[in-house]
C-alpha cells in the first residue's frame, strides 16, 4: 500500500499537477502551536478515538515513529492499512481532543500550581507532555524577579502612616533597609 493518504492539485504553469502528500507532513499540520513535536505524543492518545481495542503494546513508540515506520508499531497488516485509510478522520479527531486540552486550563486564569491542582481534581484533563511541563518549570525558573518597592521590604499601607511618597533608604546594615 502506498504511504499516502490524501491528494492536493496544484496549478503549474497551464496543467494541474496532482501531489501526493506523505503522512509525515500532515503530522505538522495537525499540531498546534506547542505540539508540534510528534515525539512527544504517544501513538495511542493520536489512536484513541478511532480505535479504542488496541491490543498491542504501543508505549515505547512515539507519534513520530508511527509515520515514519508504521509496520514496526502496528503489526497487524490489516489494522494497519485500516489507520491509514482513516488518518484524515483521526487527525480530525485528534485536533478537536488537542483543542479542548488545550483550551480548558487557560479559560480558568490560574496563577499558581496550587489553584491548577485543585481545579484539575474537580475537573478531568488529558495528560500534558512531560517535555512540555519541564519547559515551562524551566521558563518559571529563569524567570526574572518581580520589580520591588525603592528602599521598602514592604510597599507602604495606610496602617504604617507613610505617605504614598517613597523616600528611599536612608542605611543600609546587612542587607536591611532601616528608615
Amino acid at each position: 500500500m502506498e504511504n499516502t493518504h490524501t491528494h492536493s492539485r496544484r496549478r503549474r504553469g497551464s496543467f494541474v499537477q496532482e501531489i501526493a502528500w506523505p503522512m509525515m507532513s500532515d503530522v505538522g499540520v495537525v499540531l498546534p502551536e506547542g505540539f508540534v513535536d510528534p515525539e512527544n505524543i504517544n501513538p495511542l492518545e493520536f489512536l484513541e478515538s478511532s480505535h479504542t481495542a488496541l491490543k498491542q503494546d504501543l508505549t515505547r513508540f512515539n507519534l513520530g515513529d508511527l509515520f515514519r515506520n508504521p509496520h514496526w508499531c502496528i503489526l497487524e497488516r490489516v489494522l494497519r492499512e485500516e489507520i491509514q485509510r482513516n488518518i484524515p478522520n483521526i487527525m480530525r479527531k485528534f485536533r478537536e481532543k488537542m483543542f479542548i486540552t488545550i483550551w480548558n486550563p487557560g479559560a480558568h486564569d490560574f496563577w499558581t500550581l496550587e489553584e491548577w491542582a485543585w481545579w484539575q481534581s474537580s475537573d478531568p484533563l488529558e495528560a500534558i507532555p512531560q517535555s512540555i511541563l519541564d519547559k515551562a518549570a524551566q521558563s518559571a525558573y529563569w524567570a526574572p524577579d518581580p520589580p520591588t518597592t525603592k528602599g521598602l521590604l514592604f510597599p507602604p499601607t495606610a496602617t504604617t502612616g507613610m505617605d504614598s511618597v517613597d523616600p528611599g533608604p536612608r542605611c543600609v546594615q546587612g542587607g536591611v533597609y532601616i528608615l
